[in-house]
């Protein structure tokens, strides 16, 4: 079949290629996941859903912080001490600190 004069045959990838951008798609997408839980948390009343939101904030940020490769050295930095921020929140004594603001 011959291609139109237009259209140009598709390049080839190489093994692996768009993987590195599947990924960076998938970090940005945590991230923001991520941002959606943090407020959830912030106006969230019930002490242990509380608890369970500020532990899954700090398993995003962990992610983040091991994976997220398009982000920068600093932003991932960030994100580490954000982990063990949000992971002091969902411990067992959360409930009786009050709010996480």
């Amino acid at each position: 079949m011959r291609l139109p004069s237009f259209a140009l045959p598709r390049a080839r990838r190489p093994p692996g290629a768009g993987e590195g951008e599947a990924l960076a798609q998938a970090c940005r997408a945590l991230w923001l996941a991520t941002l959606s839980l943090m407020s959830a948390a912030l106006v969230c009343e019930d002490p242990a859903q509380r608890r369970a939101l500020a532990q899954r904030i700090a398993r995003n940020f962990e992610t983040l912080a091991r994976e997220g490769d398009c982000f920068s050295p600093g932003c991932r930095a960030s994100f580490s001490r954000l982990a063990a921020r949000w992971a002091r929140h969902g411990g067992p004594a959360a409930h009786e600190r009050g709010p996480l603001h």
